[in-house]
């Protein structure tokens, strides 16, 4: 499966105003990786502020486009995240994602890692549809293909983040 998506820095005052009205889903994030190339990483989500949790691995690999990722990511179950989570390299990633339904027919992930970083995702499902579409004026700068903001980077260069 291919993962085609564009991202973009969001200065956190500049996020509409966050109300039942424009977001759909709060998710809690736990992630961590135990291989960089390619990149393995173990993920735990809560949904909302309840007890509801599922856990995933997923592995992604390299394209040569930017805005294009190999993606293959499986349901596991709690014991084999934490059965992982001793083999994490660098630190594990604390967030809170936000999804937004956009005035167009896309949807946005805005995950807030902590006050001073806020990234935004839109996934396409084809490459033209990504190249072509513009972000509302709230985007800041696009950070596609920007090692810097890669979250495995984010884990292993950037220091702890929550």
């Amino acid at each position: 499966m291919q993962e085609i998506e564009r991202k973009f820095l969001i200065s956190p005052d500049k996020i509409p105003v966050l109300s039942h009205e424009t977001i759909h889903n709060s998710l809690h994030i736990e992630q961590f990786y135990i291989q960089i190339d390619p990149e393995i990483r173990f993920r735990k989500v809560v949904i909302g502020y309840t007890e509801c949790r599922h856990y995933y691995k997923t592995e992604k690999t390299k394209t040569n486009d930017p805005i294009v990722r190999g993606e293959k990511e499986e349901k596991i179950t709690e014991d084999e995240y934490y059965d992982n989570y001793p083999r994490h390299i660098g630190n594990v990633i604390i967030k809170r994602r936000y999804m937004i339904q956009l005035k167009d027919k896309y949807w946005c992930s805005v995950d807030v890692y902590n006050d001073e970083l806020c990234i935004a995702e839109v996934e396409f499902k084809n490459i033209e549809e990504a190249k072509a579409w513009i972000p509302p004026e709230w985007f800041g700068e696009e950070v596609t293909g920007v090692k810097e903001y890669k979250n495995v980077n984010i884990a292993t260069k950037r220091g702890e983040l929550k």
